[in-house]
């Protein structure tokens, strides 16, 4: 829940609380099977009528323990054992706003790893991206981005698209 702590002339501040309760199949790479408690703070400034700039920093406490990628077969690249830490999260971009119901921007997004004893996993990653935003109704968004990692262990492409709908 995102939650509007001030507002001062054209820049908020905020916070947000997530909780990620694993409901997927880990067996199927779709979860870690760990509980995920997030805490963030927000900060955007508007200048003008259709320009803004925001950064959050936060940090993801990940609750429990995850087989995931622990060796299991006697495979010496697995760790036997998954070392998981909070990790700390950040992003700084700047939104252009063209027209009433559409809004481009760029971002730049990192965070610190959770499985630290993991080759490939076990170093900060870092993205850059731009995206387009959509106001398909008062209830519905559309939202896709395109990017690309920085460093050795960031994705080199980086794709989304989704749909946001307020019940």
């Amino acid at each position: 829940r995102k939650i509007i702590i001030a507002g001062l002339a054209g820049t908020l501040v905020g916070a947000l609380a997530e909780l990620k309760i694993p409901i997927a199949d880990e067996e199927d790479f779709l979860t870690s099977g760990t509980f995920d408690f997030a805490l963030s703070g927000l900060i955007s400034r508007k200048f003008g009528e259709d320009w803004a700039v925001h950064a959050n920093i936060g940090f993801m406490i990940p609750i429990g323990s995850t087989d995931f990628f622990r060796d299991s077969l006697d495979f010496p690249q697995l760790p036997a054992t998954n070392e998981i830490s909070t990790s700390i999260f950040f992003a700084g971009g700047v939104v252009w706003r063209p027209g009433e119901i559409v809004s481009v921007g760029a971002q730049v997004q990192g965070n610190t790893p959770v499985l630290k004893n993991v080759n490939g996993f076990d170093a900060a990653q870092f993205l850059i991206t731009v995206h387009a935003r959509l106001i398909m109704s008062k209830d519905a968004f559309g939202a896709l981005a395109i990017g690309t990692g920085l460093g050795d262990l960031s994705p080199d492409f980086y794709f989304s698209l989704c749909f946001d709908f307020i019940l």
